[in-house]
């Protein structure tokens, strides 16, 4: 009787060269993945923040039909009137809270009118200065030091109390039409961040969309923009940290200068008889921006070199909702006058690269 053969598919392990062999080709693989990957995010996140700059845009249409005008960027509404703090039973924010029940928000919108009894408002600006002197033959000095404000908060107390948006604290979250994926900045707190800007020079002077002499094509009326936002620059230091609510006071700013006057003996020998220092600061709390002459919008800055008085662009150049509804992308190449007359509504600009 023939004899069986014994077949065995058995095989050895595989060698620790073979297993570093298929662990470079994975880790080569990975490698070129990553970035097609990571493209294909930030142009969906990019769509998304297009898309909420759409839903924007429908809203303030909606909200300019039914009212007439489009909403202040910040600030009261009804409109406030001359010498007044507050008006009773209406409501402070900024345009993305005026547009709430345009954007199937009424319920939170009716839910933030509580009874108030106070308010804080922006007074006049004030300055205070101080100068010492060291007295000293030969190490002496004189300092001199002034710091001016543009504007002081003030708190006030109102009587008859007001109706106000502070009575919810939903305000305070995130709205994803206001939080875009890309926004580097800590849009993913427990706050009322908010990753987009309104454009002053629009919403600031009571205009309808009717009423953009410049044509609705040619005027922007939102941009993205990082919320929180910090650099310096040669004129000083910048900062933006935005809610979409709005804040309960307005921008401000103030410069910072002080100088110093060796009269010693030690720095005259030494050609040391004076410094000046002079700085600025601006303080940005409300999604908003103006325009600023010779500035355009940034690409994808990091944040230690964001320019808090103008756009950032999330995830690349920066996108804006125009007055006729539409999306465009604004590359930080862009002439610095022709973003300019793209920011005013009625200068009469000629956007010759538009």
């Amino acid at each position: 009787m023939p004899r069986l053969r014994r077949f065995s598919n058995a095989r050895g392990a595989f060698t620790l060269i073979e297993l570093l062999v298929v662990i470079a080709i994975i880790a080569i693989l990975i490698g070129l993945l990553l970035p097609a990957v990571q493209k294909v995010r930030i142009a969906a996140s990019r769509m998304v923040s297009a898309n909420n700059l759409k839903q924007q845009g429908l809203a303030f249409h909606n909200f300019n039909d039914v009212n007439g005008s489009l909403p202040i960027s910040v600030g009261w509404r009804p409109q406030l009137p001359t010498g007044q703090n507050a008006v009773p039973e209406g409501a402070y924010g900024s345009g993305f809270f005026h547009i709430l029940p345009y954007v199937e928000q009424d319920a939170m919108y009716r839910a933030s009118y509580v009874a108030r009894t106070w308010t804080y408002v922006m007074g006049p600006g004030s300055t205070s200065t101080s100068s010492w002197e060291y007295n000293d033959p030969t190490y002496g000095y004189r300092y001199s030091y002034s710091m001016t404000y543009s504007s002081t908060p003030r708190y006030v107390q109102l009587n008859p109390a007001v109706r106000a948006y502070w009575g919810t604290q939903l305000l305070y979250y995130p709205m994803k039409l206001y939080t875009a994926p890309t926004d580097p900045s800590n849009t993913s707190s427990s706050s009322g961040m908010c990753s987009y800007m309104m454009n002053g020079a629009v919403f600031d002077q009571g205009l309808s969309i009717q009423g953009i002499a410049d044509g609705t094509s040619n005027t922007v009326l939102v941009a993205e923009g990082y919320a929180y936002c910090y650099g310096y620059s040669s004129s000083g230091y910048t900062y933006r940290y935005m809610y979409w609510p709005g804040y309960y006071y307005d921008d401000y700013e103030y410069s910072y200068s002080y100088e110093i006057t060796y009269t010693g003996s030690y720095y005259r020998e030494r050609g040391m008889t004076n410094y000046v220092y002079n700085y600025s600061y601006k303080q940005g709390f409300n999604p908003k921006f103006t325009p600023v002459a010779g500035k355009v919008p940034q690409n994808t800055p990091p944040q230690y070199q964001c320019d808090a008085s103008v756009p950032q662009g999330l995830g690349g150049p920066c996108q804006v909702l125009l007055g006729d509804g539409s999306i465009r992308s604004i590359s930080s190449n862009i002439n610095s006058t022709t973003w300019f007359g793209a920011l005013t509504p009625s200068g009469g600009e000629t956007l010759a690269d538009w």
